[in-house]
């Protein structure tokens, strides 16, 4: 029964992956340079090599300044949020 719940949890994250990728198809090509990637990373743990692979796919490159820019400023939150509790 475990199992089953695992493998549905699994397929459902995927299936978001999927939707998030879809939804944005378009906006895609531009956005994965600015945002995207991190985003798929921060929220749904997606790595960041998986989504260079599906870019590179597409022709396209992550911009990973911008990827760590934004890791660095997640970071930072974290960390204030933290401190100020």
């Amino acid at each position: 029964m475990l199992l089953i719940i695992l493998l549905r949890d699994f397929i459902l994250f995927v299936f978001k992956i999927i939707l998030v990728l879809s939804k944005n198809l378009i906006l895609f090509t531009v956005y994965i340079k600015e945002f995207l990637s991190f985003k798929l990373f921060s929220s749904y743990g997606f790595p960041l090599e998986m989504t260079e692979e599906l870019a590179s796919e597409r022709k396209l490159k992550i911009d990973k300044k911008k990827f760590e820019e934004e890791f660095q400023r997640h970071r930072e939150l974290s960390r204030s949020a933290t401190e100020g509790k």
